[in-house]
Protein backbone atom coordinates (compact mmCIF):
# COMPACT_ATOMS: atom_id res chain seq x y z
CA UNK A 1 0.00 0.00 0.00
CA UNK A 2 1.46 3.72 -1.01
CA UNK A 3 1.25 4.78 3.28
CA UNK A 4 2.92 7.88 2.00
CA UNK A 5 0.41 9.25 -0.49
CA UNK A 6 -2.31 7.41 1.35
CA UNK A 7 -5.04 10.30 0.82
CA UNK A 8 -4.46 10.98 -3.05
CA UNK A 9 -3.76 7.16 -4.15
CA UNK A 10 -5.77 5.13 -1.91
CA UNK A 11 -8.70 7.27 -0.44
CA UNK A 12 -9.28 9.36 -3.34
CA UNK A 13 -8.50 6.85 -5.93
CA UNK A 14 -10.87 4.49 -4.43
CA UNK A 15 -13.65 6.11 -2.20
CA UNK A 16 -12.27 3.65 0.92
CA UNK A 17 -10.61 4.77 4.22
CA UNK A 18 -8.72 2.13 6.54
CA UNK A 19 -10.42 2.76 9.84
CA UNK A 20 -9.79 1.45 13.28
CA UNK A 21 -6.17 1.75 12.96
CA UNK A 22 -4.70 1.52 16.52
CA UNK A 23 -4.19 4.73 18.26
CA UNK A 24 -0.57 3.51 19.66
CA UNK A 25 0.88 2.66 16.71
CA UNK A 26 1.77 5.09 14.03
CA UNK A 27 -0.16 4.96 10.34
CA UNK A 28 2.94 3.43 8.35
CA UNK A 29 3.93 0.21 6.20
CA UNK A 30 4.33 -2.93 8.93
CA UNK A 31 7.19 -3.42 7.75
CA UNK A 32 8.53 0.14 9.81
CA UNK A 33 6.61 -1.65 12.66
CA UNK A 34 9.44 -3.14 14.95
CA UNK A 35 7.98 -4.19 18.27
CA UNK A 36 5.97 -7.36 18.53
CA UNK A 37 3.61 -6.30 20.55
CA UNK A 38 2.46 -3.14 17.79
CA UNK A 39 2.66 -6.21 15.06
CA UNK A 40 0.14 -8.30 17.14
CA UNK A 41 -1.76 -5.33 18.19
CA UNK A 42 -2.15 -4.40 14.53
CA UNK A 43 -3.04 -8.20 13.47
CA UNK A 44 -5.31 -8.44 16.19
CA UNK A 45 -7.54 -5.47 14.99
CA UNK A 46 -7.60 -6.58 11.59
CA UNK A 47 -8.33 -9.94 12.21
CA UNK A 48 -11.28 -8.85 14.56
CA UNK A 49 -12.51 -6.89 11.90
CA UNK A 50 -11.81 -3.40 14.26
CA UNK A 51 -9.39 -2.09 11.74
CA UNK A 52 -11.01 -2.69 8.45
CA UNK A 53 -11.81 -1.23 5.07
CA UNK A 54 -15.00 1.10 4.46
CA UNK A 55 -16.53 2.42 0.97
CA UNK A 56 -16.65 6.33 1.75
CA UNK A 57 -20.00 7.93 0.87
CA UNK A 58 -20.14 10.69 -1.51
CA UNK A 59 -20.01 13.48 0.59
CA UNK A 60 -17.31 11.89 2.90
CA UNK A 61 -15.78 11.52 -0.46
CA UNK A 62 -16.58 15.14 -1.77
CA UNK A 63 -15.08 16.76 1.36
CA UNK A 64 -11.85 14.63 1.37
CA UNK A 65 -11.19 16.09 -2.01
CA UNK A 66 -11.62 19.37 -0.83
CA UNK A 67 -9.65 19.43 2.32
CA UNK A 68 -6.98 17.53 0.46
CA UNK A 69 -6.80 20.39 -2.15
CA UNK A 70 -6.86 22.80 0.16
CA UNK A 71 -4.07 21.66 2.17
CA UNK A 72 -1.51 20.35 -0.25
Amino acid sequence: MNYPNYTKAIVLSYSVILEGWPTTIPFTSPWNIHTVSDMRALRDALKAGACAWRTMSRSELESTRRMWSVGK
